[in-house]
């Protein structure tokens, strides 16, 4: 019994592979806890990189500078999703980054 379970397990590293995802999402304000990043369209452009579960990406997004003194709000983000029977979850961190109007 032991020697079959130890086969099953490199056959299923084996089957992952890495993946990578881009897109654009578009919004008519960028709306935050309660403060305006940007009354215009914000369209929002991200790259992500996944494998066996674990994630890695990065974002663009334009704000105001009447908020938050920059012109756009970029980030990093790491992650891990996964599913336990028949409830999902998804645990990240983001880092965000405000580029310098001057």
């Amino acid at each position: 019994m032991l020697a079959a379970g130890a086969g099953v397990f490199p056959l299923a590293a084996a089957a992952q592979s890495l993946e990578f995802y881009a897109g654009a999402q578009v919004a008519n304000q960028y709306v935050s806890q309660g403060l305006i990043f940007n009354e215009e369209i914000s369209p929002l452009l991200y790259l992500e990189a996944a494998y066996g579960g674990f994630y890695a990406g990065v974002y663009n997004i334009p704000t105001e500078q009447n908020i938050t003194l920059a012109d756009n709000e970029s980030g990093v983000y790491l992650g891990y999703r996964g599913q336990a029977g028949q409830v999902s979850y998804d645990a990240s961190v983001y880092y965000y980054l405000f580029d310098d109007p001057f």
